[in-house]
């Protein structure tokens, strides 16, 4: 008879990986706003639509595993809430690229960029988060990273208030302010996935410490 040994998961490690959807799709994202084409707009929908489903397939093997795990490292809650919290990124984010197509936007605001650029920076700083999560030990270098990921957030807030300014004071038709205030939504509320990872690691770092 031949025993099976029991699958183990590092929940840990998969938190890095599950990161990393976002931090290749916040790449794509802000190559798509540099070379913009409007021809592209599909190709690029599509490679992040695949990231994004990548990362739901990741978020759904941790809560499978997590159901039949005895005893997780962390309280099983920590890790449901981390696990969606790190798939809603990835979602916003496909989101983003998603109302440029939706909303049949021919032209970029210069403030896209802008947006695209500082939450490559917000996910990359999550994800150097995640991997000092891998250590509960790591109190020092946690806290030091969660204060870069608030400090980026705090930037996101003031270019999207900046966006919406400019973008009531310009000449644009109602619908483009329509379609605009959507993106800038969509993109702002990608850093708001950030800190929310960012926190709720601390949060548990601090529970288990």
């Amino acid at each position: 008879m031949i025993i099976k040994k029991k699958e183990k998961l590092n929940y840990f490690e998969l938190f890095e990986e599950h990161i990393n959807y976002s931090v290749d799709s916040a790449k794509l994202l802000q190559e798509f706003g540099e070379n913009f084409d409007e021809s592209k707009s599909r190709e690029y929908r599509i490679k992040i639509h695949r990231l994004e489903t990548k990362a739901d397939q990741l978020q759904h093997k941790i809560l499978d595993f997590l159901m039949k795990d005895f005893l997780p490292p962390v309280d099983r809650e920590d890790i449901v809430r981390l696990a969606h919290k790190i798939d809603d990124l990835a979602d916003h984010i496909n989101h983003s690229i998603l109302n440029v197509d939706i909303l049949n936007i021919k032209t970029l605001r210069p403030e896209f960029n802008d947006f695209t650029s500082l939450l490559v920076r917000s996910c990359e700083t999550t994800k150097e988060v995640l991997v000092c999560f891998k250590n509960l030990k790591k109190y020092d270098c946690i806290q030091k990273k969660v204060i870069e990921v608030n400090k980026l957030e705090q930037k996101g807030d003031e270019l999207y208030q900046r966006a919406m300014k400019d973008l009531f004071s310009s000449n644009s038709s109602p619908i483009e302010i329509i379609s605009w205030t959507r993106l800038f939504d969509c993109l702002e509320v990608c850093f708001d996935d950030c800190e929310d990872i960012a926190d709720l690691v601390n949060r548990v770092l601090l529970k288990n410490s």
